[in-house]
């Protein structure tokens, strides 16, 4: 018995070898990236090379996060005394099928500028849905367009029958989808165009801004940079503001000012341009 058991442990062992093995060269990994790679990893959650964790890190993070007050029990807060509700607690129904349809992350919701029932949202994996009533009803718009990956949707506030989406989502995880460039539409989402090509201002955007004062001037963030429009989408111009760029404020008494931020896997930044991004 003692015998067989050596032998058995021995078979599990060798097998566990080969498989692992097998799947190294699969992924063309040895132990040496994956341990690289697990390195990496470690190094930014710490916070950049040459920093480690330290040994009561979580502890001490669980030990914070438990003496953060509640909202309520902030002195002059504005919102300790708002109360969320789920606008739509049985799901966005698909009225293709009636079926109750799960879109996934919702990366933007974006309202129309003078009617709060009149809102839309962009989904990571679902494409964008649009509420007339407040969100009691969901219409989705984008099911003809070659993706579904949404990263953010805006609308006009001059003008909002129109909209810009920005497809893909830069998220960072293993299921974010990659898109297909930007779509626009000038009839309040029923249908839409393609005016930037992957090509142009790459797969995955993550937020779009329009300049309050001249609706002409489009501005995208996405994994292949900072992009700016004139002429309403019709052409783009990359501003070197760096790549995976996340977030886009406009000051709005001041649209020639702009902060972005970037990084991604790489070292992150803020950046400010006081001449509309062309420094």
């Amino acid at each position: 018995m003692k015998v067989k058991t050596i032998l058995i442990a021995a078979f599990l062992l060798v097998f566990a070898y080969q498989t692992n093995y097998c799947f190294a060269q699969e992924e063309d990994e040895s132990s040496e990236s994956i341990l690289e790679r697990e390195n990496f990893i470690l190094t930014r959650r710490a916070g950049g090379p040459g920093m480690k964790i330290v040994f009561d890190a979580y502890s001490k993070a669980v030990e914070q996060k438990s003496n953060i007050p509640e909202d309520r029990s902030i002195p002059n807060s504005k919102t300790r005394t708002t109360n969320w509700v789920s606008i739509n607690p049985v799901g966005m129904f698909y009225q293709v099928t009636n079926a109750n349809y799960i879109s996934g992350r919702t990366n933007s919701i974006a309202f129309h500028p003078t009617n709060a029932n009149i809102f839309y949202i962009a989904a990571a994996q679902g494409g964008v849905w649009k509420t007339t009533d407040g969100g009691v009803n969901w219409t989705a718009l984008t099911d003809n367009l070659p993706t579904l990956a949404c990263g953010d949707i805006v609308v006009d506030q001059v003008n909002p029958n129109i909209l810009y989406l920005g497809t893909g989502e830069l998220n960072y995880s293993g299921d974010s989808q990659y898109g297909n460039g930007i779509y626009k539409s000038t009839d309040a989402g029923t249908t839409w165009n393609q005016i930037a090509t992957v090509t142009q201002v790459g797969n995955r955007c993550s937020y779009m801004a329009i300049d309050p004062t001249n609706s002409n001037i489009v501005y995208m963030g996405g994994n292949n940079g900072f992009f700016k429009s004139t002429n309403a989408g019709l052409n783009w111009s990359n501003m070197n503001g760096g790549t995976n760029v996340n977030c886009i404020i406009i000051i709005p008494s001041s649209p020639q000012t702009i902060y972005i931020t970037n990084g991604g896997s790489s070292a992150g930044q803020i950046l400010k341009t006081t001449d509309a991004g062309t420094t």
